[in-house]
């Protein structure tokens, strides 16, 4: 995943263990002032099968907090999405590339800060849970 070089875009890779439980790395970026329609398509076009994008929308109304997390999920070419913020969230839905690619966009201004709401983050899949050495003999 290349993304962190993508004209648009600016970020970091954190290490497995690096201020976070996940043991897989995570890419954690920002839109920076080059980001246009074109970077947000191929940030989408991009996202790994299996693997979890979240950015924030501010403007999403909540029953708590204002604004949502929005989780982006791809499996094939199929991308599904849900939104969440301290204790709700909704439900996976499907939507297409293109009313993404357009949520997206709207939601660049929220995205292009230091801290960590504006962060935007890519987890990768999970890598299959490997066998412990008793479970060879079953």
């Amino acid at each position: 995943m290349y993304l962190i070089n993508t004209p648009g875009i600016t970020g970091e890779v954190k290490l497995p263990g690096e201020d976070t439980s996940y043991s897989r790395t995570i890419y954690e970026f920002i839109f920076n002032d080059n980001a246009d329609e074109q970077t947000v398509t191929r940030l989408i076009g991009e996202i790994p099968s299996e693997a979890e994008f979240m950015f924030y929308d501010k403007d999403y109304p909540s029953s708590s907090d204002p604004g949502a997390f929005v989780s982006i999920k791809r499996v094939n070419n199929q991308y599904s999405m849900k939104r969440a913020n301290h204790g709700w969230s909704d439900g996976w839905e499907p939507i297409s590339f293109e009313n993404l690619a357009g949520y997206l966009s709207k939601c660049i201004k929220y995205n292009t800060g230091s801290d960590s709401m504006s962060k935007m983050r890519l987890y990768p899949p999970r890598p299959l849970p490997q066998k412990k050495w008793w479970q060879f003999w079953k």
